[in-house]
């Protein structure tokens, strides 16, 4: 086995700690495709850019705790995802 896919086996969700194929496991991925997919639904309902919008989804005690979890870890990061670049965020 080589080094690159041994590293890839025991990679860990950077937010929990669980196993993963990536930077996140699967539950922590699934939310970030949920938070992305929404983000347009939010901004023509209440104009928030997409850091408003992270800020809200952790202040918001209906959101589910894997959401709320990406959206700090996507503030801390200050990440912009890919599929939003080029928009007016």
């Amino acid at each position: 086995m080589t080094s690159a896919l041994r590293r890839r086996k025991e990679s860990k969700c950077e937010i929990c700690g669980r196993a993963s194929d990536g930077e996140l496991c699967r539950y922590h991925r699934e939310a970030r495709r949920r938070l992305i997919r929404h983000y347009g639904v939010w901004r023509e309902r209440t104009s928030l850019d997409w850091r408003g919008y992270l800020d809200e989804i952790c202040r918001n005690e209906l959101a589910g705790a894997w959401i709320r979890e990406v959206a700090g870890f996507m503030i801390k990061r200050g990440e912009l995802p890919t599929e939003l670049k080029g928009q007016s965020t």
